[in-house]
């Protein structure tokens, strides 16, 4: 076992743009193991591993809340210049929906709006609450969330002769 198993070492963490500090540190278990919680454009430096240690990086899988992760780095021993560089970067999978509207025929009446409901049903674990889950309406003569039932979103939406509703910011793996 490692000599860095069941003991804490320091961590750096900075944030991209800012010369700002965080100093902190990481518990490693009796397994080796230890866990580091960044936010965007933050990065850790884990300090005091011996050389020679085994390292890897894993993060949590994400695909579940709409993102989609690509690791670079690969597991390594750290060498005498400390350094053993991962990056994860996580895309967010978003789609759009259009809903076009044309109205053809003698007499037909170009003003005329036609109501549309729109269900949007989620997978489950989503938070439909936070702002970043819900969809973008625009382009219509009036587009509107009407309800959140659990993973559901039902859009109403009054839409007339050449207008076109778009609902972006809609996750990938909804349905409709």
């Amino acid at each position: 076992k490692s000599l860095v198993y069941g003991k804490s070492l320091p961590v750096e963490i900075t944030t991209e743009g800012s010369t700002a500090k965080t100093n902190t540190t990481i518990a490693i278990d009796t397994d080796g193991k230890g866990t580091i919680t960044l936010k965007a454009k933050q990065t850790a430096t884990i300090k005091g591993l011996p050389v020679g240690t085994i390292a890897d990086v894993t993060e949590k899988d994400y695909l579940d809340d709409g993102y989609a992760t690509v690791k670079t780095g690969s597991a390594g021993a750290i060498t005498a210049n400390g350094v053993l560089p991962f990056k994860f970067t996580n895309t967010r999978l978003v789609s759009g929906i259009t809903i076009s509207k044309a109205v053809d025929g003698t007499g037909s009446d170009a003003n005329k709006t036609f109501k549309f409901t729109i269900v949007l049903t989620y997978q489950s674990d989503i938070d439909l609450t936070e702002t970043v889950n819900k969809p973008v309406l625009s382009g219509a003569t009036y587009a509107a969330i009407k309800s959140i039932n659990g993973n559901v979103i039902t859009i109403e939406a009054k839409i007339k002769d050449t207008e076109t509703l778009k609902i972006e910011n809609v996750l990938v793996d909804t349905t409709y």
